[in-house]
């Protein structure tokens, strides 16, 4: 269908169909739904927004800048060691960039002081090259040096650090001296700065160092061998995705540093339908055990985890996964004959999707063949041709590649 498999959300769309930007396959009803959303001169899909622009809400968002720390951007998954190391990292945070490449970044910051500290404090644990960031409209760029004069990096650098020759490397990290160069000569002007400005807490604000050493506690939620979207981790904060170099998207949430806690989050995941959660330990940038991260299990399944980081884990709970059948989407009510065909069907529900509206489908199926089963009998005996499944993960729309994904052993 000519959309990469990267941005597909329908890898198996039918030869020849219509599909949208995101390679789902378009119906007729949707394809018209469209065209009248994009010739409408009446107002009908009009949307009405009321702002309040004296707000400082929304002088921050468009004024105020959050900076993080870029320690490595990588178009490959990541070898074993490091990423033990960024896993060990507690503030670590990780965003999937429109080129399939992933960013992996350090904190959140509104003042660049405070995001040269801890850069400052990467380049010492060895990630020489690490470097100040901060992103608007979806990319991140390099951030002005810091200095005293301009505290705020007003009028900063607007190269995007997509376009950084030296993200081409899996590694950015293992970069040239000249990045490690360039790091050290800014923590060196990071450092003037707080020395000489430390009487003027008005235009300097203070900062704690994160803790980098120590054990780091987080739960993961299953190592899967194909992408999945968000909307299978919807409910789950603080996500993090990393990819090994052996092809497996491991997803985690939460950064512990006692085993109380991260037990209470992983309760709370498995309440969720992530029944096969565990947690991981990291330390001073290696896995270690359960028991050398001080916990003590009541019982042997309280600490239950893979022997080993390149093993693929299903964590979730099967029975969550579920298809429909779509068998149309209108603005308003479907048509006569359309309706006369939906009223002959057994098991037809309505309901009013995300963007306003009326999604008719058949279901639900716990199993993909029961679906296709169903999608075939509607289409030769239901006379509803344009008839095709939906997946769905604790009641969120899911791709069927996902969904195929999550039901495996």
């Amino acid at each position: 269908d000519n959309v990469p498999n990267y941005k597909d959300d329908e890898l198996n769309s039918p030869k020849d169909s219509y599909v949208d930007v995101r390679g789902v396959q378009l119906n007729d009803s949707i394809i018209d739904y469209q065209y009248r959303f994009y010739m409408d001169s009446t107002g009908a899909f009009a949307t009405v927004v009321t702002r309040d622009h004296n707000s400082k809400e929304l002088y921050n968002s468009l004024y105020q800048k959050e900076y993080t720390v870029d320690i490595g951007t990588f178009n490959k998954g990541l070898p074993p060691e490091l990423m033990t190391k960024f896993l060990s990292i507690s503030d670590i945070s990780s965003t999937n960039l429109d080129d399939s490449t992933t960013i992996y970044t350090a904190g959140k910051f509104n003042s660049l002081l405070d995001a040269e500290l801890r850069k400052k404090q990467l380049v010492e644990e060895g990630l020489t090259g690490a470097k100040v960031v901060y992103k608007q409209n979806g990319k991140f760029y390099t951030a002005a040096a810091y200095s005293a004069s301009n505290p705020d990096n007003t009028g900063g650098s607007n190269n995007s650090n997509n376009n950084d020759p030296n993200n081409n490397n899996n590694n950015n990290n293992n970069s040239n001296n000249n990045n490690s160069n360039n790091n050290n000569s800014n923590n060196n002007n990071s450092n003037n700065n707080n020395s000489n400005n430390t009487s003027n807490n008005n235009t300097i604000p203070s900062t704690n160092p994160i803790d980098s050493k120590g054990v780091v506690l987080r739960v993961q939620l299953g190592a899967y061998k194909n992408r999945l979207s968000k909307n299978v981790f919807k409910d789950v904060k603080d996500l993090i995705e990393i990819k090994t170099d052996d092809g497996l998207y491991k997803y985690m949430s939460g950064s512990f540093t006692n085993v109380e806690a991260a037990a209470k989050h992983k309760v709370d995941l498995l309440l969720k339908g992530y029944q096969g959660a565990f947690i991981a330990a990291y330390k001073d940038g290696k896995r270690v055990s359960m028991k050398e991260a001080g916990a003590t299990p009541q019982k042997k399944e309280d600490i239950t985890e893979p022997s080993s980081d390149n093993t693929e884990v299903n964590a979730v709970n099967k029975k969550l996964v579920t298809f429909k059948i779509q068998i149309g989407v209108f603005k308003n009510e479907p048509p006569a004959d359309k309706a006369s065909k939906y009223e002959k069907l057994k098991g037809v529900s309505k309901e009013v999707t995300p963007t306003g509206l009326n999604r008719y489908t058949t279901g639900p199926y716990a199993d993909y063949a029961a679906a296709q089963a169903a999608k075939d009998d509607l289409i030769k005996n239901g006379g509803i041709e344009d008839a095709f499944i939906l997946a769905f993960f604790n009641g969120q729309y899911i791709t069927i590649q996902e969904a195929l994904e999550l039901l495996k052993n």
